[in-house]
């Protein structure tokens, strides 16, 4: 009689093998990187939202703006315009971020999932799959609508043929397959991203430019009029300092986010390298990491001051 208790299943031994030689710790460097840039960039858009529905708000109480400025404008059957003010632009560049981040976090975690040596079920996989391909796909066609250029290449998953590869010894053969077919995606995406996040910053700009010299203005005319107080001359230095320090602190973040975008080709180009043990260095990913952290520091010093 033949003993099998320390038997190990054949097809098992070929999954375990197959993923053998994979280096995971970059794809797990890379899906916490991105995870973490999901609540920091959301958290600095959100920032810069607040900080210029407090100057618009200020601005309509002043005589500035008018009500409406806040009308919303209907383009054709069922399709409406957003009021054209710089606090619903934010609003509107926050939402598709975070739509896009959080399809890049699925994306991640797929990855993450065929470089380690856990087993897959074919069919949880294939789910896996084709929910980050939807999930992108979607992402892409709202980018596309508002950044010029050319589309951003469908993202493109055999979700059933990288399932089978999963559990055929074929991991390692999925997973570069997966990450050489997304390249050009990923490369336009980022592309469009960095374009947005420029054309917000150039957007605050404006802005601020707007509100300091508004205040300036005033500042002028009450010192051509009658002179300027102490007091009166300090609640405009102060206000001047603020608008200052809460302008730079925007463009910081955006800065950085900017940046975190720009790095996201290059890390996903080397989880490439890592797949194919090619040796060529995770230098990307480590900058997509540290990029994530000033962020962090800049929404901390942005909210408490310190």
């Amino acid at each position: 009689m033949i003993k099998t208790r320390n038997i190990i299943p054949f097809a098992v031994l070929l999954v375990l093998y197959g993923c053998s030689s994979i280096q995971s710790k970059p794809f797990e460097d890379f899906s916490k990187a991105v995870t973490q840039a999901n609540t920091s960039i959301d958290s600095v858009l959100s920032k810069n939202y607040d900080w210029e529905k407090n100057n618009f708000y200020g601005d309509f109480l002043g005589g500035k703006n008018k009500l409406s400025a806040l009308r919303i404008q209907r383009k054709g059957a069922f399709q409406l315009a957003s009021p054209d003010s710089l606090f619903t632009s934010i609003a509107d560049t926050r939402l598709t971020l975070k739509s896009l981040n959080e399809a890049t976090i699925k994306y991640a975690k797929l990855l993450l999932t065929l470089s380690g040596n856990e087993l897959i079920d074919p069919k949880t996989f294939e789910g896996m799959a084709k929910d980050v391909k939807n999930s992108m796909n979607s992402i892409f066609k709202s980018l596309d609508e508002k950044v010029p250029g050319p589309a951003i290449p469908a993202f493109s998953l055999a979700a059933s043929e990288i399932a089978r590869l999963a559990v055929e010894h074929q991991r390692k053969a999925g997973l570069i397959r997966i990450l050489r077919s997304g390249q050009p995606s990923v490369e336009r995406y980022a592309a469009k991203v960095v374009s947005l996040i420029a054309t917000l910053e150039q957007s605050l700009s404006f802005s601020y430019a707007k509100r300091f010299d508004n205040l300036s203005g005033q500042f002028d005319r009450l010192s051509a009029k009658d002179g300027v107080k102490d007091k009166e001359g300090k609640a405009f230095l102060d206000e001047a300092l603020k608008l200052n320090d809460e302008y730079t602190q925007a463009v910081d973040a955006l800065s950085e986010v900017k940046r975190i975008y720009e790095s996201i080709p290059e890390a996903h180009k080397q989880l490439l390298a890592a797949a194919e043990n090619s040796g060529t260095g995770v230098q990307a990913i480590g900058a997509l990491s540290e990029s994530v952290v000033r962020l962090e520091r800049i929404y901390t010093e942005r909210t408490t001051g310190k």
